[in-house]
């Protein structure tokens, strides 16, 4: 027990020490809608994330995929400028 508590201190303190941001800025803010049909998904993401004192520059992308006990695989694509920049994603759940 006391070697837990120990360990949690030490991590507790680590990450005191340092200032732990978003890269980017220090503010970070985001959202997104999801649709899901069986194993398909479809989604919408925006957010942003700027400095104190600066104004927020937001990003969205739009994107689908697929979904199955716990793993996922998408293809989001950033709406920037008319440009089609794919972004390809796979993870897990657990």
């Amino acid at each position: 027990m006391t070697m837990t508590v120990e360990l949690l201190q030490a991590f507790a303190d680590a990450w005191n020490r340092h200032d732990i941001d978003p890269v980017g800025g220090s503010r970070m803010a985001h959202g997104s809608v999801e649709y899901r049909y069986r194993y398909f998904q479809i989604f919408y993401d925006a957010g942003a994330v700027w400095d104190r004192g600066q104004d927020p520059t937001p990003r969205n992308s739009v994107g689908v995929g697929l979904r199955k006990d716990g793993f996922s695989l998408a293809v989001a694509f950033p709406l920037k400028d008319g440009r089609v920049d794919p972004v390809f994603i796979a993870g897990m759940n657990f």
